[in-house]
């Protein structure tokens, strides 16, 4: 039986990612997560909204909910011309929104670890599970669960006034 050379087994190990940057720590991104990248003028802002929420976009038939880590003024997200918000597929099995949209300063950059390779740093986040060192990039690495309830929150408060 021929077995696999080391440099192709640690291959298979690999995570491919996408760092969003932001102003004060990239946000890390499974690749597999992200199912388009699109301009961040696309966002068209609601009323009334927590600074977290840009706004919403429609998208492929869904109004998808775009957010930042990093707090922006008032309608300073759009209009920029290297600005993008990431769609993403929401995990779980039933999530009440199928897609997010993140907010990227600029274009996310592809980059690939093995799980060894990611290390856990100090930094927290209300909607990080926690943050990641990548090489030199610190990275939160998004809580979609914590994400999709603070959405729901938000959406229940609006309802009941």
């Amino acid at each position: 039986m021929k077995t696999m050379p080391a440099a192709h087994a640690c291959a298979t190990d690999e995570i491919r990612v996408m760092l969003l940057p932001l102003p004060e720590r990239d946000l890390l991104v499974p690749a597999s997560a992200v199912a388009e990248i699109i301009s961040a003028d696309a966002v068209k802002s609601r009323d009334s909204m927590p600074d977290w929420l840009l706004g919403d976009l429609l998208w492929r038939g869904h109004r998808v909910p775009a957010i930042t880590f990093s707090p922006l003024p008032k309608g300073h997200f759009s209009g920029r011309v290297h600005a993008r918000v990431i769609v993403c597929f929401m995990p779980g099995e039933q999530p009440h929104f199928p897609f997010l949209a993140l907010y990227s300063l600029g274009m996310p950059r592809l980059a690939r670890s093995t799980p060894e390779g990611l290390e856990a740093c100090t930094a927290q986040h209300p909607f990080a599970l926690g943050a990641l060192r990548l090489g030199e990039h610190a990275a939160w690495l998004p809580d979609f669960a914590a994400i999709e309830q603070a959405l729901l929150d938000l959406n229940n408060a609006h309802a009941t006034h």
